[in-house]
């Protein structure tokens, strides 16, 4: 099961309209909540996997949905290499399939050129303008982020990988999650105890912040 593309950008207007700076937009989410948090990658010996850091924090998020927001919504930030398609991309999948990238890049050739990761209908519709940022927008449960259903980059290839979920929030806006390219945190919004609970998650490396004034 993959997340379904929708060309309902309003839907994001609650977000992409509030009256903050972009980067405050795209880096900790949309003003109004009752509590912040930021939550760092690990890196170095530490490492994890920012989709394993993305469950940890779904986890919680969970348990702080209502029947009413079990849909979620996903915006992807059209500016990974891996969407558009090249044969860059090809290469760099090739190598990070550590276990056969010698088989994949010299045992067979290379594909010719990468294909967009969608199809046309997705390339060309409507995005979600934040600032400097635009973003598909995508819907689902919160267990199916990051499954975009983008196209295999050729026949016998490794997945193609993307990202987690630029941004995310349910239905009901009861809570938002903030994970900006070039970032190695998440901006969460939400509730005073669904902030606390990820603060003090042992898997989580989080800290209370606060929002910025409104511009």
């Amino acid at each position: 099961m993959t997340l379904q593309h929708t060309r309902d950008v309003a839907l994001a207007e609650w977000w992409a309209g509030a009256a903050v700076h972009w980067s405050t937009l795209v880096e900790l989410g949309p003003p109004g909540f009752e509590a912040y948090c930021r939550v760092s990658f690990p890196v170095g010996d530490v490492w994890r996997p920012e989709s394993e850091v993305f469950d940890d924090l779904a986890s919680l998020l969970r348990q702080h949905t209502t029947d009413a927001g079990r849909e979620c919504l996903f915006a992807l930030w059209d500016g990974w290499g891996d969407i558009d398609g090249t044969e860059a991309v090809g290469m760099l999948t090739a190598l990070s399939d550590t276990g056969q990238w010698f088989t994949r890049m010299f045992g067979k050739p290379r594909p010719p050129q990468v294909p967009p990761a969608f199809g046309a209908t997705i390339m060309g519709a409507p995005r979600v303008a934040i600032g400097e940022r635009q973003f598909l927008l995508f819907r689902g449960p919160l267990d199916q982020a990051g499954s975009w259903g983008a196209r295999p980059i050729a026949v016998d290839w490794p997945a193609r990988q993307i990202s987690i979920p630029n941004l995310t929030w349910p239905a009901d806006h009861s809570w938002s999650v903030a994970a900006d390219a070039g970032h190695n945190t998440m901006g969460i919004g939400g509730s005073r105890r669904l902030i606390e609970r990820i603060v003090l998650h042992p898997r989580l490396d989080a800290r209370h912040v606060t929002y910025p004034e409104a511009a």
